[in-house]
């Protein structure tokens, strides 16, 4: 069952074709990613602060991927 804390990373409507998919964000897979490099302690404290560290790093991927996009141009 679907709820706002379980919808799907890759949502499809009826009627849809591969090419209408887009797929998880960049940027929330970067944060997945950055998800898997750390230590977990059980605290809901360090989740929601690891949590945020995650999108803080997939932020700075995201702007420095951006950097170096501009700098090939």
């Amino acid at each position: 069952m679907l709820n706002e804390h379980n919808e799907s990373a890759f949502p499809v409507e009826v009627g849809q074709t591969c090419d209408d998919l887009r797929g998880m964000s960049l940027h929330d897979w970067f944060a997945g990613q950055a998800l898997s490099s750390f230590n977990w302690i059980d605290s809901e404290a360090t989740y929601a602060r690891d949590a945020q560290k995650c999108f803080d790093m997939a932020d700075a991927m995201m702007d420095e991927r951006k950097r170096r996009n501009d700098e090939r141009k």
